[in-house]
């Protein structure tokens, strides 16, 4: 990412991100919001308009509809007032959209008094989520807010999730914001939101995935992977997303350019790089690659079980909600000793090696996952008093305010001294590194133990090809190509038992792993799985 200025950040902590007026005028074109068409009979839908990325647009095409079409706006009032919807929950924005629309209206030559009666109509200063609408909509256009679930009122939160049956697990805010605005679609009305990705393939966006895909037509999916869609620089890479309120029909999914997206697509063109999907119905992930990986992908699946049922475990690291407080170098504090560990990080992984800095993680848990009692430990309950304000202003402690000193994540001891595999989130290929049982992970580290495979012969095979292609085609794609190593896409890996391997095969992949010789991996991981030549020349080509 960028560095970002202090506007950046106020404008990112708000869920607001500006779009480009040329991605703008594209959408448009997508959802087929376009001059050739009697506009002012349409409705559209903005339902976050911010200070008018989208609205301004779609009032520039209804005029020219008005003036193609030399539509006598004295009898199409009732039309006109209800051809927008622009829905805003920053005042402030609110005033800027009006003035912007004002000043637009202005310079067409149209009277105040009908400038303040359509500014009126179309500017809406509320909390889309929460307000009332009664309106049907032909189009709904926009780039929703994307935010954190940890930033939104805890009162408001609550409501979102009574609401909203797609706001599932960690979802981010736009998840509900396609849920009601689908909702309001008129039959055959047309959404085109551009946002994250993530939803499409994590475990949050499991719900709307199965209510799109059971009601709705996925008409195209432009990934803008390598563009820059928006005004400010995000580290995720967007999407458009084109559904229709009609029976699902196949998905047209590309990566072109913007203006060759938009002309081939309202054209109803397609070209070389363009998948054609048929959704299954359901949550699985969405998978807009080539049939053939989709074919690989499926036999593999078919033949192996899931990593962790065959005995394997993964998990990710502490998180604190405070590390400036929960985690000491060089055993710097006056606490008792048993109530340190040694902590592991990312910064500490360097060619495949562990090297320590020297870090512990202050632990509130006993050996069996209960929390302390701070009378027990007068000199741990002496250093958190010290620090009490900054431990009690995060959300797991006002959740929990008689258990304040607690942290986010429930400390199991006893994982330190397991055999575990490391593997560091956003990386550009898997880095998977052995800790034979000396270290606590931190969270931004995921980790696999085992219980029956060998742990080296495992690293092989979660340093392999294999995994990079189920990794890439599951993940989502971040910025400057890295992908997510989370706990949901490691879960994906499938495995034969360990019994079942050939020992020549064991031999090898353990062999490999102690000499990172990654060639003599990927050729046993071939062996392993039964790949033929032709269809590991396909993975490997799309992995590397």
């Amino acid at each position: 990412m960028t560095e970002l200025t202090k506007k950046d950040v106020l404008i990112r902590q708000n869920g607001v991100v500006y779009t480009r007026p040329q991605v703008v005028e594209s959408i448009l074109d997508l959802a087929g919001y376009t001059t050739d068409k009697q506009l002012f009979r349409y409705r559209v839908l903005e339902p976050a308009a911010g200070q008018g990325d989208f609205v301004v647009a779609v009032i520039r095409r209804l005029l020219v509809s008005c003036e193609n079409q030399e539509v006598d706006v004295s009898h199409e009032w009732g039309n006109l007032t209800r051809a927008i919807t622009a829905v805003e929950i920053s005042r402030g924005s609110c005033v800027i959209l009006r003035r912007k629309i004002a000043d637009l209206l202005c310079e067409k030559g149209w009277s105040a008094e009908d400038i303040e009666r359509l500014v009126s109509s179309w500017v809406v200063h509320a909390d889309f989520l929460l307000d009332s609408i009664d309106l049907k909509f032909d189009f709904i256009v926009g780039n929703p807010p994307y935010v954190r679930q940890e930033n939104i009122e805890h009162h408001k939160l609550l409501e979102y999730r009574r609401r909203f049956k797609t706001f599932f697990d960690r979802a981010d805010l736009y998840i509900p914001f396609f849920e009601k605005s689908l909702d309001l679609l008129n039959p055959d009305g047309v959404l085109a939101f551009i946002c994250n990705d993530r939803w499409m393939k994590n475990r949050y966006g499991g719900p709307l995935r199965k209510m799109i895909s059971a009601d709705f037509h996925l008409k195209n999916v432009v990934g803008v992977n390598g563009n820059s869609v928006f005004q400010e620089a995000v580290i995720a890479y967007p999407a458009i997303t084109v559904i229709q309120n009609c029976s699902p029909k196949a998905t047209n999914y590309s990566e072109m350019s913007f203006d060759s997206v938009a002309d081939s697509m309202t054209r109803g063109e397609t070209s070389e790089s363009d998948a054609s999907v048929k959704l299954t119905p359901g949550d699985s992930p969405w998978l807009f690659n080539s049939r053939k990986l989709r074919k690989i992908l499926e036999r593999y699946e078919r033949a192996f079980q899931p990593i962790e049922n065959v005995r394997c475990k993964v998990g990710i690291g502490v998180a604190t909600g405070a590390d400036k407080v929960y985690i000491s170098e060089f055993n710097n504090v006056d606490i008792e000793p048993d109530r340190l560990l040694p902590l592991v990080m990312t910064s500490d992984i360097k060619g495949g090696r562990i090297e320590w800095k020297r870090r512990y993680v202050l632990n509130p848990f006993d050996e069996f996952g209960n929390l302390i009692h701070l009378e027990h430990y007068p000199n741990f309950a002496k250093y958190i008093a010290q620090h009490e304000d900054v431990i009690r202003s995060r959300n797991v402690a006002k959740r929990n305010p008689l258990k304040w000193y607690r942290t986010i994540d429930k400390i199991h001891q006893s994982l330190q001294f397991v055999p575990k595999l490391l593997i560091p989130d956003i990386k550009g290929s898997p880095q998977v590194t052995l800790d034979t049982g000396e270290f606590y992970p931190h969270h931004n580290l995921y980790f696999v133990t085992t219980a029956e495979w060998d742990i080296r012969a495992l690293q092989a095979v979660l340093s392999s090809t294999v995994c990079r292609f189920v990794i890439k085609l599951y993940s989502t794609k971040m910025r400057g190509g890295y992908l997510r190593f989370q706990a949901q896409y490691l879960r994906r890996l499938r495995l034969p038992m360990w019994v079942s391997v050939e020992e020549g095969v064991k031999r090898e992949l353990r062999q490999a792993a102690i000499d990172q010789d990654e060639d003599r991996a990927d050729r046993a991981v071939q062996r392993l799985f039964g790949f033929s030549a032709s269809d590991w020349s396909l993975l490997s080509d799309y992995s590397s």
